[in-house]
């Protein structure tokens, strides 16, 4: 019985991933961006997720039942702490290049003219002018309202029905295009448009 619980729970936790995996590419409109520089740094994403479940699908690791002798043999040099590993290194030499200065200003443009540009359309910043984080938070009047708008827009943002509050944050792959497209969506000029 012990056997049959262990592996429904890993049956459940590989179909958990699966879905989660599946959320996270229509989230990030992974299928309608491939042809954008975006894209492909999506697509790569898409790779390193598909990668990371095929490790969860087929474990590197046996699973041993407490009492049980086992041995751990792992069919990839080093399991996933090389992968992971590899990746955040990637992801290190990806920022040092860019380099972080040219970054923080980068999103420092990007925030300032959400700062500027949506409070006359009724949305009040939360966070405060000049603050370094790429992270902006606006007071909403219609949560329901704004969330519909967004979802339709497809913009990636959060909103926080029970404060009436909408988060926002930037990144090195936004462009004044993007911030173009979240004011034209909250401004109610534009209700829907393709994946960004």
């Amino acid at each position: 019985m012990d056997k049959i619980k262990q592996r429904l729970k890993q049956i459940v936790t590989r179909i958990y991933v699966l879905v989660r995996a599946a959320i996270a590419a229509v989230t990030l409109g992974m299928i309608e961006t491939f042809g954008s520089p975006r894209g492909r740094r999506l697509l790569a994403v898409g790779a390193l997720i598909g990668s990371c479940l095929l490790l969860v699908v087929r474990p590197p690791v046996r699973v041993v039942a407490p009492g049980e002798v086992g041995v751990r043999v792992n069919r990839l040099t080093g399991g996933i702490a090389v992968l992971l590993a590899a990746c955040v290194s990637a992801g290190i030499d990806y920022v040092q290049g860019l380099g972080l200065d040219k970054i923080r200003a980068h999103a420092r443009q990007l925030t300032d003219r959400l700062q500027r540009e949506l409070p006359p359309l009724g949305y009040k910043p939360l966070t405060p002018q000049g603050n370094e984080t790429p992270i902006l938070a606006f007071e909403l009047k219609d949560a329901a309202a704004t969330t519909k708008a967004l979802q339709a827009g497809k913009i990636a943002a959060t909103v926080i029905g029970n404060e009436n509050r909408l988060r926002l944050s930037v990144s090195v792959f936004n462009t004044h295009d993007d911030i173009d497209r979240v004011i034209e969506v909250l401004g109610g000029r534009r209700t829907s448009s393709a994946g960004v």
